[in-house]
């Protein structure tokens, strides 16, 4: 099964976007392919960002299109995300 969408992201031009079963995007029109990896999580997007996860499938960073990093994430002993770090400064999330 698949699914098409289309949007208008700037006026005056149009992507489509096809999706498979896993929710996937397996095409874009008139854009790069993303690529996922053996997990289902998404590598890199279709503006050629970079995204990296830990063992656990966790997000820690997000790098550009050039590779620099952009922004990186951290997480406590439950899974919750407990850090992130973009531009120089960083924000902490506390939990009770």
């Amino acid at each position: 099964m698949e699914l098409v969408q289309t949007e208008r992201p700037i006026v005056g031009s149009m992507r489509t976007r096809t999706h498979n079963a896993q929710n996937e995007i397996t095409s874009i029109s008139g854009a790069v392919l993303p690529t996922y990896d053996a997990n289902g999580n998404l590598t890199r997007d279709e503006v050629g960002r970079q995204f990296v996860y830990d063992a656990w499938n966790r997000l820690v960073e997000v790098r550009d299109d050039s590779g620099e990093t952009v922004k990186r994430y951290a997480y406590d002993g439950l899974h919750r995300r407990i850090s992130e770090t973009a531009g120089g400064v960083t924000t902490d999330f506390y939990y009770s």
